[in-house]
């Protein structure tokens, strides 16, 4: 019996024969059944044909003579008789009148009938006296047929089953175990299995006896052999050809445009950086891995290729799962069929990154040569430092090939944020965006904060992933930067700026590059710190000869104002004492007014020319800006036009400065009235106070100011603007750009002067049509609370008194209108011409009292005010002092001079002046009682 383990009937082979076998035995089963049945049918009928014919034979006869003498019985005998015949159904015998017998029941369907006419011979005639009529049935036979087919198919069935059953045992064991092995050591038949033999397991035929099997065997086996020869031989020439194409970076592919089934060489693994053991290769994997800048152009290139059933070559680039860049060059060619249609696509990949980088630096180094080539000419021509950064950045772009260079400087402020100066190449407002800063903040930790902060080249390798530019990331990669480098602009050992470049690809900046780079900042940053010391000493000696001039003119329209003074003095005075001894005339009253008011105005006019030549600050106190403002809104108003808008933006938290206030209010209210001037149809004028911390890198942009605190005020207008040539003698006195009578020239002259007596810094900024803007910086000062301000109209009622005056100038008329003044006052008086006068009258009188000395400074004789001074409070400790002047650079005090300039009279000054500070002197108690 077969063994039910064996797998025959997984066998297709098997199967088939099995099947085989079944149908070919049912087939002759078939066939000789059929044979059979038709040959016992063809016996049946003819059986039947005998039968019908033995009737008409045998039994017609008997049954016409019967039928002739009417004998019933026997004919329902003979029918009988014929009815028992095998397959007779029905028999019947009638005449034209009746039926005489029958027997059996008549069918209609599977029968064969028979008629015979019954003639009986009567007397020589042959007379018809009725019909017999038979019936035979066939479907006896049918039934004996279909019983016998049953018989046959059973039996045949058993014969068929048991003749597959042995043949699928023989065949089994001649053939199909044998295929079978045969079948599996070929499915296991790999490179690594090739030292295996096929052996059958049956007895062992001599070699002349061979079968087909054993012919098979020794095939396959020699197959065997040589399929490992070939292996071996394709193995060394795959080793060889991988070997090949690792060291040259160079990959195969093939494409089968049928199945869509795409083979990578291990090289384009390699290439693709990724693992064949986990990615299947296809045409979309590939498409992933290139650069999706360059995907479309790649998968064009492809399909045009299949198109036009040309080879194409194109250069590109893959992105690696790390993000890494790779450049390639990818070859195809298709190949068709006899009919056109595309059959497989053949190609390479060769990675040609490390030579498209070394060309790339090679370019880029060429460029960072020629651009610091050119950056070296341009240091050598530059005259201004905005033109050599305008061209240095200009030659990084166009000369360099990178996408944007731009110039920032540290700003000292509180935010030490980053000022852009200079900038070219693709910007789009992108410097706008950034709000840079320098220190250790999160605005800071860009490339440009830390290379000021650290003094060393900050690189930005990758701007799409490095988190250091966060920050910074969309805008620039909006406008096409993937890296970026700053180097630091240093001046010694101290960084001032930075000088940034951007570059469109990754990985832009090599070491050879950044070395290039770095000697173009350092050689930027020596053009920019020559460019600003030449500058710092042409405007050192610019404001060298401008101090020079206007000391000159200081001392000049002081000595002038000081002897003007002096015969004012005279005039106002007399014109005062007219007015009292004047009567009732109105006319003369009137011309009196009229000279009094002509007389005022040029006082004003000398008291300018005084205070732009002074170099040492009046009586000062502490003034805070905004009360200040305040107080003069409505004397502003007045001042300008209905058509200026003044527009006034205190600074919170203001600092104090320690000036002297009058003058702060007569320079505002100058730069007011300059400021209408300039706006003859109307417009603007901005007024604003605010704390400002100058730092060193400012003093070192504006020489002749101190880094440190400073109190701001800023007056900014609409108006007509000024041109260069006016902004360098703006401060010159009597230079005027009015009509002629409509100013004298000493505003701005007198504002410089207030500015610079206390330490402070003018800056002014003008363009033509645009407007001008003037900055007041006046130095911090560290009082808390401002100094309560000092009336000084007094009440029209003069304070006099009985002491003894020793009035001392060289000036005869204002001598004795101090006389004057003073006799009128209640006081005794004693008059000198000069110093020595004074000395000999203070000796002569030794035994009678003097309790104040009145003297003017500057007089002849080598001997001024101080010195005199000096001299009679030695010998009359007790004496007090009140010195007068028109306050020139010569009358100032010096070591232990200066205490006397406690009180100091400026000239002119009227009876009502006069009369306050000689009560003021006299009244105050000496030093030993008030400490």
């Amino acid at each position: 019996m077969l063994n039910p383990n064996f797998q025959t009937y997984n066998s297709t082979l098997t199967r088939r024969l099995v099947v085989y076998v079944l149908l070919f035995s049912s087939f002759i089963t078939l066939l000789a059944t059929t044979n059979q049945l038709y040959m016992d049918y063809s016996s049946d009928i003819d059986l039947i044909e005998e039968h019908l014919q033995q009737i008409e034979d045998v039994h017609l006869k008997s049954l016409t003579s019967t039928l002739w003498v009417s004998d019933t019985k026997e004919l329902r005998t003979h029918l009988e008789g014929i009815s028992q015949l095998r397959d007779m159904q029905f028999a019947q015998v009638k005449d034209e009148e009746r039926v005489w017998t029958t027997v059996g029941t008549p069918q209609s369907k599977n029968v064969i009938s028979r008629q015979y006419p019954m003639i009986h011979h009567h007397r020589g005639q042959n007379i018809k006296i009725g019909t017999l009529t038979v019936v035979a049935s066939v479907s006896n036979i049918y039934q004996r047929l279909i019983d016998k087919v049953w018989i046959i198919l059973v039996s045949n069935a058993i014969k068929t089953f048991l003749v597959a059953l042995f043949i699928l045992y023989i065949c089994h064991t001649l053939i199909i175990r044998h295929l079978t092995r045969i079948a599996d050591f070929v499915r296991g038949l790999h490179a690594n299995t090739l030292d295996n033999t096929l052996r059958l397991k049956r007895e062992s035929n001599p070699p002349q006896k061979m079968d087909e099997l054993d012919l098979v065997t020794n095939a396959i086996n020699q197959m065997r052999g040589s399929l490992k020869t070939s292996i071996n031989a394709l193995k060394q020439s795959e080793a060889r050809s991988n070997d090949a194409q690792r060291m040259a970076h160079i990959g195969s592919w093939e494409l089968d445009l049928v199945t869509n089934k795409l083979l990578w060489s291990d090289e384009i693994y390699r290439i693709f950086g990724t693992d064949p053991r986990k990615l299947e290769a296809s045409y979309e994997t590939f498409l992933e891995a290139i650069h999706p800048d360059d995907r479309e152009r790649v998968d064009s290139a492809y399909a045009a290729s299949v198109k036009n059933k040309k080879a194409y070559r194109i250069e590109h680039r893959l992105r690696m799962p790390d993000g890494a860049i790779k450049y390639v060059i990818e070859c195809c060619e298709t190949f068709y069929s006899d009919t056109g249609q595309p059959l497989r696509s053949v190609g390479f990949v060769q990675d040609i990154t490390q030579r498209y980088q070394t060309e790339q630096s090679l370019k880029r180094l060429n460029r960072s040569l020629q651009a610091l080539r050119a950056c070296s000419e341009i240091l050598i021509r530059a005259e201004d430092e905005q033109e050599l950064l305008d061209k240095v950045c200009r030659v990084i772009v166009e000369d360099a090939g990178y996408h944007l260079a731009w110039v920032g400087f540290a700003e000292n402020d509180n935010a030490k944020s980053v000022r852009p100066v200079a900038q070219a190449g693709y910007e789009q407002g992108y410097l706008n965006t950034l709000k840079l800063a320098w220190g250790d903040t999160e605005q800071g930790c860009g490339p440009t904060g830390t290379a000021i902060r650290t003094a060393q080249p900050s690189i930005i390798r990758n701007i799409p992933d490095d988190p250091r530019y966060a920050l910074w990331r969309e805008p620039a990669l909006q406008r096409g930067y993937r890296s970026s480098i700053a180097l630091p602009l240093i001046r010694k050992k101290q960084p001032f700026g930075a000088l940034n470049v951007y570059a469109r690809d990754a990985d832009a900046f090599d070491e050879e590059e950044v070395q290039l780079l770095s000697e173009l900042a350092d050689d930027l940053a020596y053009g920019i710190i020559t460019l600003r010391s030449h500058a710092e000493r042409d405007q050192l000696q610019r404001q060298l000869q401008q101090a020079q001039k206007m000391d000159a003119i200081g001392q000049l329209s002081g000595g002038i104002a000081h002897d003007f003074n002096n015969q004012l003095g005279v005039v106002i005075g007399y014109l005062d004492l007219l007015e009292n001894y004047a009567d009732n005339d109105k006319k003369s009253r009137q011309w009196i007014e009229s000279a009094t008011k002509a007389t005022l105005r040029c006082i004003d006019l000398t008291r300018q020319l005084l205070t732009f030549s002074r170099r040492q600050a009046t009586q000062k106190t502490v003034v805070n800006l905004n009360t200040t403002l305040r107080s003069l809104k409505g004397i502003i108003a007045r001042s300008v036009t209905p058509e200026v808008d003044v527009r006034y933006f205190p600074g919170d938290n203001l600092w104090l400065t320690e000036i002297n206030d009058g003058e702060l209010q007569d320079s505002i209210l100058n730069l007011v009235i300059n400021a209408r001037d300039a706006m003859p149809g109307g417009g603007t004028l901005l007024i604003e106070t605010s704390n400002r911390d100058l730092d060193a890198a400012y003093a070192t942009r504006h020489p002749g100011i101190e880094a440190g605190e400073y109190v701001q005020l800023l007056l900014s207008d609409t108006g007509t603007g000024m041109n260069k040539e006016t902004l360098e003698h703006i401060f010159e006195p009597f230079f005027t750009t009015k009509p002629e009578g409509q100013g004298t020239g000493l505003g701005m002259a007198m504002v410089y002067g207030f500015v610079k007596r206390y330490d402070g810094h003018i800056n002014v900024y003008s363009e033509l049509g645009v407007g001008t803007s003037i900055r007041l910086y006046l130095p911090r000062a560290m009082a808390t609370k401002s100094s309560a301000t000092v009336d000084d109209n007094q009440p029209l009622k003069l304070p006099g008194g009985r002491e003894s005056i020793l009035i001392v100038d060289d000036e005869i008329d204002l001598l004795q209108l101090a006389d004057q003044y003073l006799s009128d006052l209640g006081y005794y008086t004693h008059l000198a011409e000069n110093a020595q006068q004074a000395l000999v009258a203070l000796d002569e009188k030794s035994g009678e009292k003097i309790d104040l000395l009145f003297s003017d400074v500057v007089m002849p004789g080598g001997m001024s005010g101080y010195e005199l001074a000096q001299q009679a409070t030695q010998q009359r400790p007790e004496l007090k002092v009140l010195l007068t002047s028109g306050f020139t650079s010569k009358t100032i005090a010096h070591n232990g001079l200066a205490r006397f300039s406690t009180h100091l009279l400026s000239k002119p000054y009227r009876k009502a002046d006069l009369a306050q500070r000689i009560r003021l002197v006299l009244d105050e108690k000496p030093q030993t009682e008030q400490g």
